[in-house]
């Protein structure tokens, strides 16, 4: 922060430090048979050193769980690893592209449907790969909204971290969860114009129980936030 250096420039690019003290850092490491430059990625601590060695093809920073996204080379493609901070694989994805880590589980995309699931952070299936799109609805990412696309149209449910269902898929209209935990969903009513379609509006808790329905004077509903 006083703008001394800690260390050199010596890489051609580099990610955050993570919450762990290591950064994804990448530098030339040799050449190809061709005579061409060859890159590699590595991990650094906070003074410089390397702790987990330059073999990657490409790295990401650890995530909050302490897992991180890389790339190797495999015998036949390039392969998608998450590791933990000793360079130990925890989960190989060469069935998935696209994975995205959560606190409790990563969201993988299947390659030949491109179909969406969830994994464990220890690789076990969650959630089969038959979503259109999955993503989370709370803050603490233990609830996931779950869409499918049926006659040009979105259906969206909700499930827990654990892959149980907390609403079934049915609705057209589902947002996030609000500051008091009510999340705010809907069924298709009509539309208001030929660009607005509207929805008759329900809130819900974090067990899916109806907690408010709203008149159908209402054609939307968003989230609850506290005003400060």
């Amino acid at each position: 922060k006083d703008g001394e250096e800690i260390i050199p420039c010596q890489f051609t690019d580099a990610e955050d430090f993570s919450v762990n003290g290591l950064a994804a850092v990448e530098k030339q490491t040799g050449t190809d048979e061709d005579g061409e430059p060859v890159y590699k990625w590595g991990y650094i601590n906070k003074d410089g050193e390397t702790v987990l060695p330059f073999i990657y093809e490409d790295a990401d920073s650890f995530d909050e769980n302490g897992l991180a996204l890389v790339e190797v080379e495999g015998e036949i493609a390039e392969e998608e690893k998450f590791i933990d901070a000793q360079g130990k694989e925890i989960i190989t994805l060469s069935d998935f592209s696209y994975p995205y880590s959560c606190k409790d589980f990563i969201i993988v995309e299947e390659d030949i449907l491109y179909r969406k699931g969830i994994i464990s952070l220890t690789g076990e299936e969650i959630l089969p790969c038959e979503y259109d799109w999955i993503g989370t609805l709370s803050s603490d990412e233990k609830r996931i909204a779950l869409m499918l696309e049926e006659k040009e149209k979105y259906i969206y449910g909700c499930a827990d971290e654990k892959g149980q269902m907390i609403l079934p898929i049915k609705y057209n209209m589902m947002k996030r969860y609000g500051d008091n935990n009510w999340l705010p969903a809907g069924i298709s009513s009509g539309n208001f114009d030929d660009d607005t379609e509207t929805y008759r509006c329900q809130y819900f808790d974090m067990e899916g129980n109806e907690i408010l329905a709203l008149s159908p004077k209402y054609m939307d509903a968003n989230p609850f936030y506290k005003v400060k």
